[in-house]
């Protein structure tokens, strides 16, 4: 029962018989389809960033300095409380319009979608992400632009697959287009948004086939980019004085304070996102509380509020003059708070910024330290800010290539990579050590999700037991004697039997543990019969489970075989641990072999 019998999808299919005519391979029409994609994300990408950028004005300078004047200082600078109140208010209604789509850090669902159900994505996430992510960005939320872009550039992928009717695997590498597209384009940062298809959304599975792909939508959303907002860093760096080799322990202890900090930052979101769980008020009044207590913080700390691109820019370029190091360091611990109340209580946004921001907090912080410690040395405090930018994100999302390459393309410069490979790779290896988990699987680990299983899942998808289940079982007459059920066990195989009743009812199960202790007594082995002995403690599959419930089964009853009944408790087969086994393997291997085609298409 193959879903790969047809090479192309029905509508894709005909697209391709019509184009054939003008001598277009199977190879150049798939990489026409992700180019599309990519020109569809850079598009997507110039809607979303507009509405963030307009929401900000409208908050920030039309509410805020217009109507609040909490510019003013004084007592006005409390008003800037309302700020995210008011936009998290707004989300009430549209979370009632868009169920499960708009509140919440979304991209480890998100990745749930993408590989544990068939990369079919609601079309709805389009407007869901733009307009929540915007409402809470944009009115001081503190969260990031780049995770819903991601999951915008993704359902664009997978809004195309579902019109071109094509297979999950196709599916899933158009959804990784959208993401790479998308990423690629808000950053400007075309290398980045591969990597960040290839390390985050397909969790480091680097597959040269899909590569080229992932290439073609990444260039040609960045050109889109670069056609509206031009081609300019979105972060403009002065050229940082290395200090060379008798530097690099300074970047090295700078990786173990970013490890350190990265396993706080995400143990401190899902601690939070799990009080907020626990909290015993309406769903929807949540992100309120949140953004309530993220507007108190923005009292005394505004920096901390959204995205705080500007902030970065200055902490990057060394403007440090106004911040001493206690600021520098309550700013590292604020913005944490401040991310995990906005995204723990239900907010909308990403991790990546709130990410950047840390991480160049925490540079600068270090940065200056050093220069005090170390005067001879001659240090550039921003390059330490930018160096753990990445590194940060690197230790947050355990993607070190996507983060080392992300910081030198939004920067423009090429004088911090070592540094950073060595930050990137002490910090992550630090974060993993304190945090196993990133920011993005951890939602799995809390959740028993076997993630790390996504390529078995995939190819499993839609197979019930009724597709491998054998539906002519054995069973035994419940007043059957026992060597009858010895019989019945050696004649097919089987650990154990289902044992019936006259209405051939499922009433209970005997395996030939349960016999043995009564083979070698001959009284009792003459006298005795299955319902004697049987066990009524029934643990069975239903022909509707899913495959990979089936194996779960298996697997904590350390069982070889289950009967499979119905809600009436007839019989309607059995699975043996076997059966399952050898139909996982050979579904996995089609899957690959598949997935190797990809290529050739």
């Amino acid at each position: 029962m193959s879903r790969y019998n047809d090479p192309l999808g029905g509508r894709m299919q005909s697209l391709y018989g019509y184009l054939k005519r003008f001598k277009i391979g199977n190879t150049t029409f798939f990489l026409v389809v992700a180019a599309l994609v990519g020109l569809l994300s850079g598009m997507g990408n110039i809607v979303f960033v507009e509405a963030v950028e307009h929401s900000q004005w409208f908050f920030f300078d039309v509410l805020g300095n217009h109507v609040l004047h909490f510019q003013q200082g004084g007592w006005h600078r409390f008003l800037i409380i309302l700020l995210p109140v008011s936009g998290a208010l707004l989300l009430i209604p549209l979370a009632k319009i868009f169920p499960r789509l708009v509140n919440g850090y979304g991209f480890p669902k998100f990745l749930e979608e993408v590989h544990l159900k068939a990369a079919r994505i609601s079309s709805l996430r389009l407007i869901a992400n733009t307009l929540g992510a915007a409402i809470t960005i944009g009115s001081g939320g503190s969260a990031g632009r780049e995770g819903p872009i991601g999951q915008i550039g993704g359902t664009i992928g997978s809004v195309v697959a579902r019109w071109l009717k094509l297979s999950t695997k196709r599916t899933q590498v158009l959804v990784g287009c959208g993401a790479a597209g998308a990423i690629a384009a808000t950053f400007n940062a075309p290398i980045a948004g591969v990597l960040f298809a290839e390390e985050i959304v397909f969790l480091g599975e680097m597959k040269l086939n899909t590569f080229s792909l992932f290439v073609i939508s990444s260039a040609i959303a960045t050109a889109v980019s670069r056609t509206y907002y031009g081609a300019e860093s979105i972060f403009h760096t002065p050229n940082y004085i290395i200090g060379g080799p008798m530097e690099f322990p300074l970047y090295a202890l700078l990786g173990i304070l970013v490890g350190v900090f990265a396993a706080l930052y995400k143990r401190g979101y899902y601690t939070t996102w799990d009080f907020f769980k626990g909290m015993r008020i309406p769903t929807a009044l949540k992100p309120v509380v949140g953004a309530l207590l993220v507007g108190i913080i923005g009292i005394f700390m505004r920096d901390v509020l959204s995205d705080g691109y500007d902030v970065i820019r200055g902490l990057i370029n060394g403007n440090l003059m106004n911040y001493s190091l206690l600021f520098l360091g309550l700013l590292v611990l604020g913005k944490i708070l401040a991310t995990s109340l906005t995204l723990g209580s239900g907010g909308a946004g990403g991790m990546f910024a709130p990410s950047l921001f840390v991480g160049a907090a925490l540079g600068a912080f270090s940065g200056k330290l050093f220069a005090i410690l170390f005067p001879a040395m001659h240090i550039s405090p921003g390059a330490y800010a930018a160096v753990a930018m990445g590194a940060f994100l690197s230790a947050a999302t355990h993607a070190p290539l996507m983060s080392i390459f992300l910081l030198t393309e939004i920067t423009g410069n090429y004088s911090v990579m070592l540094p950073i490979m060595i930050a990137s790779i002490i910090g992550t290896t630090v974060s993993q050590k304190l945090f196993h988990d990133s920011i993005d699987t951890h939602y799995f680990t809390l959740k028993k999700i076997p993630i790390e299983r996504a390529r078995e899942t995939a190819a499993l998808h839609g197979y019930k037991v009724q597709d491998i289940m054998d539906s002519n079982p054995s069973s035994i007459y419940e007043g059957a004697s026992l060597q009858s059920f010895v019989d019945g066990l050696n004649a097919h195989q089987l650990t154990h039997l289902p044992v019936t009743n006259n209405e051939k009812k499922v009433v209970g199960i005997l395996s030939i543990s349960d016999v043995k202790s009564f083979m070698f007594q001959d009284d009792l082995w003459r006298l005795l019969i299955v319902s004697d002995i049987m066990k009524e403690d029934l643990n069975y599959l239903s022909e509707s489970d899913d495959i990979l419930s089936a194996q779960e089964k298996f697997d904590f009853l350390e069982i070889e075989d289950l009967p499979v009944i119905d809600e009436e408790r007839n019989l309607l087969g059995v699975l043996t641990r076997n059966r399952l086994n050898q139909f996982i393997r050979q579904r996995t291997l089609e899957d690959r072999s598949y997935e190797a085609s990809i290529s050739e298409l």
